[in-house]
Parts: structure tokens; sequence; C-alpha cells
């Protein structure tokens, strides 16, 4: 009996000291940070969906998904800039092709859906991450890059949205990280021409889906052309091309001319002065928004870049261009810089990283733990206000939908906040949108909607009218109607368009 035991015990022993080295390397090595932030990532990114149904600006429905959604059932609204052909129409083309695709899987044409896939791709960018900070700073970069990309407020909040500036900006952040990786690994003169194909290939898609970032992937391409040597131009230039050629397709085959998407926007917005419509702001609206967005982590993190742009200074020198070149055009959306910031938190958690490999910061896993508490705190403090502002109509156009007797729902005036609903791709198939400018019907018959989302006074002049729920200052009303006639499906685009001449 004594000598089973023994037996038992040391094979047992045997055993614990032959896992001893796998866990060793699984502890020390880059997989269980790879894992552990992709799905922290992950679940934040889900979690947003659902928290966050409407939109971060009126261009994520109105420029994007309500085209998409319009090329395949003929319902949506179309903005002035579709009808002028300025926008391109290669994102909402992918936008439609993932609708489709949700469609076939018997969620209809789900925008959540669309959503969820842009999120998972995102995932893409946090993984680069982890390993830059690996291959950079070993484990702790790791983990302390990883993180950052997992939680930091603008990565995650703009993650999932259906935006040109946030697609294209995500795609630059990856070009980044792949070549930057590959120096790293294989050194700049050795690096592999399948790579460089993969950089030129990221660089022209990032150009594709907005070109406004054209100077600064200039700047991209020709720091790594310089640092990778001549031998890097044929493979860049081949791969650049290809979007750049699929985006000049695209126009010649949707707008008519090749890159019209371009040169007519130009055109319209600097030439005839239509950008200015929309507002200007001075020359320090970006440092100041972003301030005001990440309040107390604003000062340590512009501390952190600069500690890590001495040793990054090519990497470091693209975000500081993005924003530099952006404060010079009058019109500004936060948005617009988005691309800056990825590549300004990976340089920022690279400083960290090597403060936490030398030994002079607390332990690993508080200090990770820490970094992740300060981006949620950011995220609840700085973001949870306007992400609950730009929910009030998208939850009373959900809850309208709802209503099995709804046959058309009208947003009234300016606390009907059209730019804040979700279009057509977020109506009940088959029933009409409308928008009325003021409490009369203009050229909309009472007969053609039910259902109205105004302000909270807007029962005070329309005593048919039955206030079924309110947020904040905006509610949903049932109006007494015929619901006769055919529904008018263009009505929307048209008063949009008569708003903005």
């Amino acid at each position: 009996m004594d000598g089973r035991l023994s037996l038992s015990f040391l094979i047992g022993c045997g055993r614990n000291s032959s896992m001893k080295p796998y866990f060793d390397k699984l502890r020390d090595g880059v997989i269980l940070p790879l894992v552990v932030c992709v799905f922290v990532a992950l679940v934040v990114r889900i979690l947003m969906i659902f928290l966050s149904p409407g939109p971060l600006r009126a261009d994520e429905f109105f420029q994007y998904m309500e085209p998409a959604y319009y090329k395949l059932t003929g319902h949506g609204v179309l903005t002035w800039e579709w009808q002028a052909g300025i926008r391109s129409w290669l994102l909402p083309d992918m936008i439609a092709q993932i609708l489709k695709a949700g469609y076939a899987l018997g969620l209809g044409y789900s925008t959540i859906f669309v959503r969820i896939v842009f999120a998972l791709c995102s995932l893409g960018l946090v993984a680069g991450f982890v390993y830059a900070g690996w291959v950079t700073e070993g484990i702790s970069g790791a983990w302390i890059c990883g993180m950052s990309a997992a939680l930091w407020p603008d990565m995650v909040n703009d993650s999932f949205r259906t935006l040109g500036e946030t697609v294209s900006g995500n795609i630059m952040a990856l070009s980044v990280l792949i070549i930057y990786i590959a120096m790293k690994k294989q050194g700049k003169a050795h690096v592999g021409f399948p790579i460089l194909f993969a950089f030129g290939l990221l660089t022209g898609l990032s150009f594709a889906f907005r070109f406004h970032l054209a100077p600064a992937l200039c700047l991209e391409v020709m720091i790594v052309v310089w640092l990778t040597g001549v031998r890097s131009v044929l493979p860049v230039a081949a791969g650049l091309l290809l979007p750049v050629c699929m985006l000049g397709l695209v126009d010649y085959q949707t707008l008519g001319h090749p890159f019209q998407s371009i040169y007519k926007n130009f055109y319209l917005n600097v030439n005839e002065g239509v950008a200015l419509r929309y507002g200007s702001m001075p020359a320090v609206f970006y440092p100041f928004g972003l301030f005001h967005l990440w309040g107390a982590a604003f000062l340590p993190l512009c501390w952190l870049f600069w500690k890590g742009m001495l040793e990054h200074r090519y990497m470091a020198s693209i975000p500081l261009f993005i924003l530099l070149y952006h404060s010079m055009i009058s019109h500004k959306e936060i948005s617009f810089v988005y691309a800056a910031i990825p590549i300004l938190v990976l340089v920022a958690s690279f400083a960290l990283s090597k403060i936490a490999r030398s030994g002079r910061a607390i332990h690993l896993s508080l200090l990770v733990g820490s970094l992740a508490i300060v981006e949620l705190g950011v995220l609840a403090s700085s973001y949870a206000d306007a992400i609950h502002k730009n929910n009030r109509i998208m939850a009373l156009q959900v809850k309208a939908n709802k209503m099995p007797d709804m046959c058309g729902l009208a947003l009234v005036g300016q606390d009907g906040g059209w730019w804040l609903s979700g279009g057509y791709s977020h109506m009940k198939p088959n029933r009409a949108l409308y928008l009325l400018t003021d409490t009369t019907e203009g050229d909309v018959p009472s007969t053609k909607y039910n259902y109205v989302i105004g302000g909270d006074g807007y029962n005070i002049f329309n005593k048919d009218s039955q206030k079924i729920i309110c947020k904040n200052d905006v509610c949903l009303y049932h109006v007494n109607s015929t619901c006769d006639g055919a529904p008018d499906y263009t009505q929307f685009s048209r008063t949009v368009v008569r708003m903005n001449r």
C-alpha cells in the first residue's frame, strides 16, 4: 500500500514537473495577455453596442447606414451629399453586403449585426497592440499595450461605428502596427515583400475610406520607405494602388466619373465653402476637445506620449501631423482626428511599459488593473452623458416600432432631433418616416402617420395627441389618424435637402 502511494506521489510530481515549464511559458509569453485583452475588448464592445443604440454623430447613420439600406430596399434617407454625388459608395456597399449576410442568417437587415461585425474587426487592432508591446517591452508591454487598446474610451466607443473616419483610422493604425512589428522582428532592411505589400494595401484602404487622411498617409509611407530602403517602393506601391483603383472604379460605376467623391467633395467644401455652413471652430479645438473628453487622464497621457516620442519619434510624428493639419481646417469634429488617437495611445503605452519593465512602478498586475480602472472611469464619466443624450431619439423610435398599430412616424421640429434618429434602417419594414420642420403637417397629410416624436410641449398645441413616454425633453406621442393613403418614403430626404440649401 505504501509502495503504491509512493509511486503515485512520484508520478504526480513528475507530471507537475513536466507541466511547470508549460505554465511558466504561458505566464511569461504573449498568449495569455493576447487572449485576455481580446476577450475583455470583445465583451466591452458588445456591451457598448447595446448601451449605445444612438449615433456618435449624424453621419454614422445618414451618410453610411442609410445609403446601404436604401440600396437594398429602396427606402432610406439620402442627404444632399448623396444627391450631389460627393460621397463614395465604397463603404455603404460593404455595409450593404453585411446587411445581406445578416438577412441570410435570419436576422433581417439588422444594424446591430453590422455593428457587431465592425466590433469584431476592431479586435485585430487590440491583438496588434498586444504583439507590438510584446516585441518592444516584453510581458509588461504586452499587458499594458493590450489593455490600453482594449479599454481606451475612444477605441471602445468608435470600434463599432459606421463612420468613414473611424474605419479608416483603425486601418491606418493597423498599418502602423504591422510594419513596426516587422521592423522590430526582421530588421528595417529585411522586411519581407509580403509585409510591405500588406502595409501598402492597408494604407490604400485607409485612403479609400477617408481621403482626408491623405497627407498623414503620405507621411507614413515616406517614413516607411526611408526606413526600409528603396527596395520597398514597388511592393508598397503595388499594395496601395489596389484599393485606390477600386475607389476610382466604384465612383465611376456609381457616380459617373472616377474619384468624383474626392474632387467634387473638395470643390464644394473648399471652393464653394459648403462645409462652413456646419460651423467653424478655432485652431485649438482639438486639444481642448480631447482635454474635455479625457479629463484627468489627459495630462498623464500627454506626458507618457512625450516620453515615448523620444524613442518612437517617427511613429509619434503621425498623430501630431494629423492634429496639426486638421486644426488648419475650419470645420472640425472630434471624430475627424480619430486616426491620431490609437497611435497616440500606443506611443504612450510603450512609455508606460518601459517604466513598468524598469521596476520603477508598482507590480505589473496592479498597474494593469489600475490602468483598466482609469480607462473605464474616463469612459463612464466623460462619454456616458453624451451617449445617453444621443440615445433619446433612438429609444423613442424603437418604442414606436413596437406599437402594433403604427402606420407612420413623424419627427417634429428641432426637438424631434432627426439627426439623432436611425432613419429607415432602424424603422419597422414598410412604415414611412416623416420629417416635419414645425408643429404643422406641411406637405404631409396627418393621415399618413399616427405616432410623433417631438418636444415635451407638443401635446399643448395638438390636442388630439396622447403622450406615451418621454426621454429628457423629447417625447413619443400617439395621434388620431386613419392611416390612409400610400406611404411617402421620399419626404424625409426631400425635407433634409431643402433644409440644407
